[in-house]
């Protein structure tokens, strides 16, 4: 496959369908490629080709498994950054509303 990387680079893979994920609104192609399991946006992928190699799946592969993993990852590598946030008292106001409304329609 051709995939858009987020770096604005291209890449041509060969990988092993694994399984699709849905998160939200966002569709991810989890395969096997360079003998590790990765996860593919969907909306990245710009061209795939279906080859006679047959597909290698391993053994005791677990879809949700994986992907609990991947996401615990990415949480874990997302980098941070602390601030001191000065707002007026009106905007806190704001935010708990807003919060509270997230809550209740979730």
């Amino acid at each position: 496959m051709e995939y858009h990387k987020a770096d604005g680079s291209t890449i041509e893979r060969q990988v092993h369908l694994l399984g699709l994920v849905a998160k939200g609104s966002v569709w991810y192609l989890v395969a096997w490629a360079e003998s590790e399991g990765r996860s593919y946006r969907v909306s990245r992928v710009r061209a795939a080709c279906v080859t006679e190699a047959p597909c290698v799946r391993p053994p005791g592969f677990d879809l949700a498994l994986f992907w609990e993993g991947s996401v615990a990852e990415l949480k874990a590598n997302v980098p941070r950054y602390p601030a001191t946030v000065r707002v007026t008292s009106d905007l806190i106001a704001r935010v708990k509303r807003s919060q509270s409304a997230s809550r209740t329609a979730g």
